[in-house]
């Protein structure tokens, strides 16, 4: 790690377009011993984070490979010879370097023996941030009710991907290592990131170690962050509050500017470097990129996002936000392509898909989004002073949202590989058995996720319940949505139903067998009338009932 250190440390600066892949035939080694022993010698400077992620996805004898090597330094150095340039970016995923060439300068690089090929560095230009959103009869009521003295008005988008029995049960993330790749951070003194470890932070933009702190930038990224990682109790509670990070600023606030790709790929490399196990990218911008380009295979960041998760690593990235752009530029933006990369979509409060939440298919006909998150009206923190929370639509949010029930999965079973989280998370969520290309397979349950996967229905130490019972529904009396919690003392089929207070059925909430433990779930009905109903918890052992009430 520290040779990747030193290398990004030199890298200039360059903004605007026009920068040059150059693509290396090979990694600069003379027969199988060289490699071997490139190979040992690179082994030798993982972290042991880092060696601890790959084992995970890779067998002992196998941990890595020579397209784990880094780029040459011997081309680097002839490059810099001919031309005078050192490298803004490099990418071991691609083999390659960018720079800043000239037409000339770009003759001569592709006229080295040791180049396969030169490319153009592709930009991306910003996807608009959602400045309003589709508002549902019921969002226009339930802020009022929704708040607990916890959670604050981060009670929602806590509640619909039921993190709140996690947070109950002891899970906050603690101990695991995210990396985030944003625009910059403006304002970590807000007082939710006042218990937040920043690890490591590297500007790739202008090309020096910070990413926070710049007034006049990083609004995007505090947002974000806060989202997942910020904690004020009584305020905001963030998914998994307990984390800590990783910056990695890769674009700019300067709307104008195009967004370029290598900043990203050299990025998430670094966080890599560090150890991370997961990475989240709120990238949503409107790609340059063609519809045929978006099969998993083809643009640098996403061969870049499939390469890190090849190395143990959880990736996210938000689907992007022009679902209402018409085809096909209402697809998702790369890397939400990648086969292996959680392309994470954006819900209502009301569950329902946000409008301009991007779409699939991928263009080889993979099933894109994969999950959903509440996307609209999330609470997040203020960039503009450290007391006040402001709120944000988009999937720039859904998505770190998402990285955090990654998080607690991660901190119940750390062994868990990359896929092992999409496959628990998918299991979970709203459409498991009928994924489409709009909500892909829906809105997970993370609770359910870190019990179905047998990992421990509580944190160590923590006592099963000895017996069964409703916990609780709160808000109650609610307005038309409502979280029910309940425990199990033993793995049961368990029956939730809920009743009107002549004995009429209404609805079923669960009727699957479940671990010993807590869960949750919502109940949401926008169109019932006002008064009082009954909910029935019937499991092996017996039932028990509670009156809901309902205030419109």
């Amino acid at each position: 790690m520290a040779a990747f250190l030193a290398a990004i440390a030199c890298f200039q600066p360059v903004w605007g377009s026009g920068r040059t892949w150059v693509i290396f035939r090979d990694r600069g080694y003379t027969g199988a011993d060289q490699i071997r022993q490139a190979v040992d010698r690179e082994i030798a400077t993982l972290l042991p984070a880092t060696r601890q992620r790959l084992l995970k996805v890779r067998a002992p004898q196998d941990l890595l490979s020579e397209a784990d090597l880094p780029i040459s330094p011997g081309y680097l150095q002839e490059i810099e010879r001919i031309t005078g340039l050192k490298p803004h970016a490099l990418s071991r995923a691609l083999n390659g370097a960018s720079y800043a060439f000239t037409a000339e300068q770009i003759v001569q690089a592709r006229s080295l023996p040791f180049v396969k090929e030169t490319r153009p560095v592709r930009g991306f230009q910003y996807d608009p941030e959602i400045q309003r959103e589709p508002i549902s009869p019921l969002k226009q009521g339930y802020r009022s009710v929704q708040d607990s003295a916890e959670y604050g008005n981060s009670w929602l988008q806590n509640a619909l991907e039921n993190f709140i029995p996690a947070h109950e049960a002891g899970y906050s993330g603690a101990g695991v290592f995210v990396g985030q790749l944003d625009n910059g951070w403006n304002n970590l003194g807000h007082r939710c990131f006042n218990t937040l470890e920043v690890v490591a932070q590297w500007d790739f933009v202008h090309g020096d170690s910070i990413a926070s702190g710049d007034p006049g930038g990083g609004t995007h990224g505090t947002r974000t962050l806060s989202c997942f990682a910020g904690y004020d109790p009584g305020y905001f509670i963030g998914t998994a509050h307990g984390v800590h990070v990783a910056l990695a600023e890769t674009e700019s606030d300067q709307y104008e500017l195009p967004i370029e790709e290598d900043n990203w790929a050299a990025g998430i490399e670094w966080l890599d470097s560090l150890g991370v196990v997961i990475a989240t990218s709120s990238v949503s911008y409107g790609t340059l990129h063609s519809y045929w380009e978006l099969d998993g295979n083809t643009t640098v960041i996403t061969i870049a996002a499939d390469n890190a998760v090849a190395r143990g690593i959880v990736v996210l990235n938000s689907a992007g936000n022009h679902g209402g752009w018409g085809y096909p530029g209402e697809k998702m933006s790369p890397p939400a392509d990648g086969d292996s990369v959680l392309a994470i979509g954006a819900v209502q409060g009301d569950s329902t898909r946000a409008s301009f939440s991007s779409i699939g298919p991928t263009y080889d006909g993979r099933i894109k989004p994969d999950l959903m998150a509440l996307g609209t009206s999330v609470l997040v923190a203020s960039p503009g002073d450290t007391i006040n929370y402001t709120y944000g639509s988009g999937t720039s949010f859904s998505t770190p949202l998402t990285a955090g029930a990654c998080a607690l999965l991660l901190e119940a079973n750390p062994s868990l590989t990359p896929m092992q989280v999409h496959e628990l998370l998918k299991a979970s969520a709203t459409q498991a058995t009928n994924p489409d290309t709009l909500n892909g397979w829906g809105i997970y349950n993370v609770w359910q996720a870190i019990q179905v996967a047998g990992i421990a229905p509580q944190p160590p130490g923590s006592l099963v319940p000895s017996d069964f019972q409703l916990i609780g529904v709160h808000p109650n009396p609610f307005n038309a949505m409502t979280t029910i919690s309940y425990q199990i003392s033993a793995f049961s089929q368990v029956k939730l139903t809920v009743w009107d207070a002549g004995g009429r059925f209404l609805t079923t909430l669960a009727n699957e067998y479940q671990a010993a433990g807590k869960h949750s779930v919502m109940f949401h009905r926008s169109d019932l009338a006002s008064g009082i109903y009954l909910v029935k918890l019937e499991v092996d052992d017996g039932e028990t009932s509670q009156k809901l009430v309902l205030l419109k």
